[in-house]
């Protein structure tokens, strides 16, 4: 059950960064975009 629902957050968090990606076209802005929504996924402080 529990591998499901990582599984889900994840498949959550692709999409998250997909649609993120399609609505800007400035890289800064999808890479600042992508670390936040790994951050949360990850429950982290930093992602270096």
């Amino acid at each position: 059950m529990q591998q499901l629902k990582q599984l889900q957050e994840q498949q959550k968090l692709i999409g998250a960064i997909a649609l993120d990606i399609r609505k800007s076209l400035k890289f800064q802005d999808i890479f600042a975009m992508s670390v936040k929504e790994v951050r949360q996924l990850l429950n982290a402080d930093r992602v270096l």
